[in-house]
């Protein structure tokens, strides 16, 4: 029964990645990130080897495991690291990071396979799935700790393989540093709320492959190479307002789908809440990140809104992110305090609040875990809508992705 129910969405979900990869492959322009930060990123990568990363020419404000995935895939293909190249080691990883889908949702025995397409459309998949943008290769290895994360109470073993892949998640994108906490709390929480000498064997196995990112953060003297102090840490509110939007905007449909457990003096209360943030901690759009700005397709929308009316504007900003609170709220009821659901979401949130160049697009963790969590909540009749809807966006920026703002090579 189980093969009947995932097989047409894993036929669908083949047919896509073919149909997106032909479109990706043989489009020839770079994206303004391809063509300044990362293929040069790669390229050096290729040259250099692990000197790259401390060379002044490095040109990515990112960590560098990505660029050397893709340039040991080079030397052991013999193929050159051009755009077609990159964009087909991230199609790659990506197939890798679905298929990895699949067995958590196994594991997990999930009901509703369909729903692994509204993954696939989400605007910043697709991005980062067939463009040489970094999202994908820190989604994999956040994946792959999920995976032993859930089991280091039984197996020391897997303490430290949830270290390693938590640390290959740093060395790609450096906000899976505020998960760091998980593993610590879920073992405190899980031996009993006591330190002893099993505790402390397991946060060793756990600690010691965070010695990987922590000599390349020694190195930089930071979290950033030194061409990229600008993105340093710092708190901003406005972050939160965006984040809460951006989930407003994505999961709206599972709002509505699950509106019977929303009563009215709850919504009233958040959406309060809400128009404080708005008022006080809104994020200004701009095409490109900036501290206390945002870029990203939620946003976008908002200002396209705002030049026709400003108080429309403030009316749907402060709705999405009542939604943002209310996704939340349904998520969380009758967790505990330090399950592993609320503790990741909690410190992916803080973790986003010190991102001094925030983007939507750094949201695709937090965004795929919490689809982790509908996936327990929606019957797939009641989720066509939400795949409508999130066709409809994702293929739309995708076609404006490929088709504006290119560069030559």
């Amino acid at each position: 029964m189980t093969s009947d129910k995932i097989k047409y969405p894993i036929i669908m979900i083949v047919v896509l990645f073919v149909l997106f990869s032909i479109l990706s492959l043989t489009h020839s322009q770079l994206k303004i990130d391809e063509k300044y930060y990362h293929i040069p990123a790669l390229e050096l990568v290729n040259e250099y080897g692990l000197y790259a990363v401390f060379d002044h020419n490095y040109s990515a404000a990112n960590t560098p495991i990505p660029y050397f995935i893709a340039s040991l895939t080079s030397k052991l293909t013999g193929i050159d690291t051009d755009l077609k190249f990159a964009r087909a080691v991230n199609i790659c990883v990506s197939i890798i990071s679905f298929m990895l889908l699949v067995l958590y949702l196994l594991k997990k025995q999930y009901k509703n396979y369909w729903l692994l397409l509204i993954v696939f459309f989400h605007p910043y998949i697709l991005k980062s799935s067939f463009t040489y943008y970094m999202s994908m290769y820190g989604l994999l290895f956040f994946i792959l700790f999920l995976f032993f994360i859930e089991k280091t109470s039984k197996n020391n073993a897997d303490a430290l393989y949830a270290g390693l892949a938590l640390s290959f998640g740093i060395l790609t994108q450096q906000f899976y540093i505020a998960l760091i906490p998980v593993f610590y709390i879920l073992l405190w929480n899980e031996n009993g709320r006591s330190i002893n000498g099993k505790y402390i064997y397991k946060a060793f196995l756990f600690t010691l492959p965070m010695l990987l990112p922590l000599g390349l953060f020694i190195g930089w003297g930071g979290l950033t190479h030194q061409n990229f102090r600008v993105h340093a840490i710092g708190l901003h509110l406005t972050n939160l307002t965006g984040l809460l939007a951006s989930l407003g905007f994505f999961f709206f449909p599972f709002i509505l789908l699950t509106r019977q457990r929303i009563d009215i003096k709850s919504g009233s209360i958040l959406f309060f809440v809400s128009l404080i943030l708005v008022l006080f901690f809104s994020p200004l759009w701009q095409s490109g990140p900036a501290p206390g700005m945002i870029s990203g397709i939620t946003y976008h929308g908002l200002e396209i809104v705002r030049g026709f009316s400003s108080p429309l504007k403030l009316f749907l900003e402060t709705l999405l992110v009542t939604f943002g609170l209310l996704l939340l709220k349904v998520l969380m009821h009758k967790k505990s305090r330090l399950s592993l659901e609320i503790l990741i979401i909690i410190l992916f949130i803080i973790g986003y609040c010190f991102n001094s160049y925030f983007s939507e697009r750094h949201l695709i963790p937090v965004e795929f875990f919490l689809y982790l969590l509908v996936w327990e909540k929606v019957e797939w009749q009641e989720a066509r809508f939400w795949l409508v809807y999130q066709f409809f966006i994702g293929s739309s920026y995708f076609y404006y992705l490929m088709e504006h703002n290119n560069y030559p090579k």
